[in-house]
Formats: C-alpha cells, sequence, structure tokens
C-alpha cells in the first residue's frame, strides 16, 4: 500500500467513525449566538430526551465499505448530522442530496444510463423498489404508516397551500404539482385529477388559516388511510369516495412535500425558517419531520441496491428507534 492509498484508507474509516460515533451538539453555551426558539429548542432536546437517555437522531451503524457512492452519500450525511438540531433544515438538504445520488445509482443500474432529471428518479424509485420494499415488509410498512399519522400539522398545512397555489379547474398546470401528483407519462390520472379538482371546488385555494387548516385536514386523513368524501366538482348534489393505498401515499409525501420543500429551498425562495419571530417547535418538527423521511428513503434505497451490508431488521429497527424520539420529542407540538 502507498502513501496515497494509506491516506484514502485512513479517511474511508475516520467518515465511518464519525457517523457511528456521531453525539448531537445540545449544550447552549457551545453556540455563540442564539435566537429565543434555538434556546427553546435546546432546552427541550436536554429536558425531554438527553435526560432521559436519548438523543435527537440516532444513525444506522454503516459497516467499513469500499464503494465510492457509499462515501460521497457518508460525506453528505456527516454534513447533515454536524448541522443538527439547530439547522434542521440544512440537515434535509443534505439528506436529500443523499437520496438524489442513491436514487440515480439505481436508475443507472437498472436502465444502463445515467439521469440528472429528479422527477424521472423519483418516478422510477416509487415504481420499480419502494413500494415493493415496503409492502413485502411488515415492520417497514408499519413504520411508514406510524410516521405518516405523526406528520405535523405545519407539514400537512404546507403540502395543501402547495398543491392549490395558483391552481384552477380550467387550467390546473398552473401549480407545477399538477404534473407530479396527476399526471403518469403524460397521461392524466384521473382519480387525483378529480381530487383536486372536488377539493378545489369545496375549500378554493387555501389562502388563509381556516381555508388551510381544512385542506391540510383533509389530506392528513388521505395519508393515514381514511376514506373521505367530497361534492364532485361538476354535479355537487353527487359525492365521491376518495381512499389512497401505499403507493399513492408515498407519491403525495415525495412528489408533494419533500420534492417541494427541496425545489423552494433550492431555488432559494423560503425565508430562513428559524431566524423567524414566528418561528415554533412546529417549525422545527416540520423540517425534522422532512429530513427523516429522506434519511429513511436513503436506506431503502441502499436495500434495493444491495451493495452495502445493511439488512431489512438494521432499517426497520433504526426507523422505529427514530420515530419513537420523533414523537417523544414534540408530543402535543404536532398539533394533530
Amino acid at each position: 500500500m502507498d502513501n496515497r492509498d494509506a491516506i484514502s484508507e485512513k479517511f474511508r474509516k475516520l467518515r465511518i467513525d464519525r457517523v457511528n460515533n456521531w453525539k448531537p451538539n445540545v449544550q447552549e453555551e457551545n453556540y455563540d449566538y442564539l435566537f429565543p426558539i434555538e434556546k427553546d429548542f435546546l432546552t427541550r432536546i436536554k429536558n425531554v430526551l438527553t435526560n432521559n437517555g436519548f438523543q435527537i437522531f440516532i444513525p444506522l451503524k454503516y459497516p467499513y465499505e469500499l464503494d465510492r457512492e457509499y462515501h460521497i452519500y457518508i460525506s453528505y450525511l456527516i454534513e447533515a448530522l454536524d448541522v443538527l438540531p439547530l439547522k434542521m433544515d440544512l440537515s434535509f438538504d443534505f439528506s436529500w442530496k443523499g437520496l438524489e445520488l442513491y436514487m440515480g445509482k439505481a436508475y443507472e443500474n437498472h436502465r444502463g444510463q445515467k439521469t440528472s432529471n429528479v422527477s424521472d428518479l423519483i418516478k422510477y424509485s416509487r415504481s420499480n423498489y419502494w413500494y415493493d420494499i415496503i409492502t413485502n415488509n411488515v415492520n417497514i410498512l408499519n413504520n411508514i404508516n406510524r410516521f405518516l399519522e405523526l406528520m405535523p400539522s405545519q407539514s400537512y398545512e404546507y403540502l395543501g397551500k402547495r398543491m392549490f397555489k395558483e391552481y384552477t379547474i380550467s387550467n390546473p398546470r398552473n401549480n407545477p404539482l399538477y404534473t407530479r401528483l396527476a399526471m403518469t407519462n403524460g397521461n392524466i390520472d384521473s382519480k387525483i385529477d378529480h381530487l383536486l379538482k372536488d377539493t378545489f371546488t369545496k375549500y378554493g385555494n387555501p389562502d388563509n388559516g381556516d381555508k388551510t387548516r381544512k385542506v391540510g385536514r383533509l389530506i392528513y386523513k388521505l395519508l393515514t388511510e381514511n376514506n373521505i368524501s367530497l361534492p364532485k366538482f361538476d354535479n355537487q348534489a353527487e359525492t365521491n369516495q376518495y381512499s389512497l393505498h401505499v403507493k399513492e401515499r408515498i407519491d403525495l409525501v415525495v412528489n408533494g412535500l419533500l420534492y417541494t420543500y427541496r425545489n423552494e429551498r433550492f431555488h432559494g425562495n423560503t425565508f430562513s425558517p428559524f431566524k423567524s419571530s414566528k418561528a415554533s417547535l412546529k417549525t422545527y418538527s416540520h423540517a425534522h419531520y422532512l429530513f427523516l423521511w429522506t434519511y429513511f428513503l436513503v436506506n431503502i434505497t441502499k436495500l434495493y441496491l444491495n451493495n452495502v451490508t445493511i439488512s431489512p431488521v438494521d432499517v426497520e429497527r433504526n426507523m422505529t428507534d427514530n420515530i419513537d424520539i420523533f414523537e417523544k420529542l414534540y408530543g402535543r407540538h404536532l398539533g394533530r
């Protein structure tokens, strides 16, 4: 082994050790200046988690591997860990980069070519392995269903507002989410199309607090396996019944929630969430929720690629641990 190889070997081990031995920085004195909500959040973490033997996030114990993409991902994960717990939105950014990396690898392995089109990567991942891995493992499926039930009110209200921003029945494609949610390979999904039309007819654009809460709550019901009834947009004397199966619920979370949040942050359309006078524990719960979703999907994608030594049991247990922590930390602040 020459000197260059020895250095590479050393840094591969350092990266893995950094993740596997990570501890969050929750001591207020370690920060130069904190906004009021940041102080409150650190205090809550210490009171609810640290003092009871928990930490805010538990990374999966990753094995030592030589795979190049694996170490690129580990470098992203380290960046995500370094800004926890106070910059959960940046943790999401780095975790999303890791998800894009692995979705791209899965696509390339199957198609024999690369693509940088994220919509295509999501479509391929959802159709070819996310759904199968989730539904074929009852514990992973149960974790997904439980995590959907824990969706913060800020998350489902955010989704409701984005689904109907600039939406009209006559021209639904004014809203960029319409093509991601209601169209597949250029064909309109009549169920989702009618759901959007019926919801819009009843509530209009959710442009105030009351409408936002009602539309968000409707979406939450759909995501938690409930049936809903809405008057038909073209004949309000009659109603349509709606329910979503697992693939549709995953699609709504990934395309509607995660990818929208990613795009807004990527294009600089958002105010720094934790430097606002409106920031609260709900603000943290929203970013934390999205960060965990991307992390879970990364590990599910790794199971499909089968190029790193982790098992479905490792993934499901890690999901359970982090979901438990999420629920303990926010409790009633999830606002469901």
